[in-house]
């Protein structure tokens, strides 16, 4: 017992080195007192300048600080303790077999910076309570580098991803209170499921999309909103005949 605690100390001592020798100090993630905001500098606004990959093993540090960054609101003391132990649970959960198990980012063309992350899962667990599989799950687009496509493009890896295990639909789950990301799956043919647990006994949804239906045509954009019920874009009074840009030809070119 002592030899297997022993080996699982020196593991986790081991990550704990490579997580602060992979993260600069001046890194985009590292920005407390930082002085290269990435807020300051110049970028282009076409979609040509993220990919997205899959992750390899040293991509998980910089994802797991992405991944702190969204969905934590922790003291600036506290944030490197979060940071590993996220780097410690998506390393645990790294899909060295990725035929039922899928990681993706999103990279900078130029620099090559992590710029989102999103993992999905289509093994089948036992877990009591566990979402249908294929699961999307941990989407998280860097502080500096949203609404620009990032999101989308990651989730679209996942759906093509859910279609080559041969699965017909996708399941997500999101807060009810989270009106922006409700409107984007919305947006993206996802539609509200009911279920015994999500919903019920906690404050998430359950979302599907069935892969199999064509994508909605229409993406939002100001002037607009979401049926997130019925999954439909529909045409807000303020904006009659408005045409917008077919989703897949805006962001399945980022999918490399």
């Amino acid at each position: 017992w002592l030899s297997t605690r022993r080996t699982i100390l020196r593991i986790r001592a081991l990550n704990v080195r490579r997580y602060l020798c992979s993260v600069p100090l001046h890194s985009t993630y590292e920005l407390e007192f930082g002085q290269m905001s990435p807020r300051n500098s110049t970028r282009s606004d076409n979609s040509e300048e993220f990919f997205i990959r899959e992750v390899q093993y040293d991509d998980l540090p910089a994802a797991s600080a992405i991944l702190v960054d969204s969905f934590y609101d922790t003291f600036p003391m506290f944030r490197l303790f979060r940071k590993l132990k996220e780097l410690d649970r998506i390393q645990s959960n790294f899909p060295y077999d990725n035929t039922r198990h899928s990681m993706f980012i999103a990279c900078h063309s130029g620099s090559g910076q992590v710029l989102g992350f999103i993992d999905v899962d289509g093994r089948s667990t036992k877990m009591r309570n566990a979402p249908p599989r294929p699961y999307l799950s941990d989407l998280a687009v860097h502080l500096d580098w949203r609404r620009r496509g990032i999101a989308k493009s990651l989730i679209m890896a996942c759906e093509k991803k859910a279609e080559e295990m041969g699965h017909p639909c996708l399941y997500l789950r999101v807060r009810f209170n989270n009106e922006a990301a409700l409107n984007m799956y919305g947006s993206l043919g996802y539609d509200v499921q009911k279920h015994e647990i999500f919903g019920v006994k906690d404050d998430t949804l359950l979302l599907k999309r069935d892969l199999k239906r064509p994508r909605l045509p229409f993406i939002q954009k100001e002037g607009d909103f979401v049926d997130v019920e019925k999954g439909v874009s529909t045409e807000s009074p303020s904006s009659p005949g408005k045409i917008e840009e077919n989703v897949d030809a805006v962001y399945a070119r980022n999918i490399k």
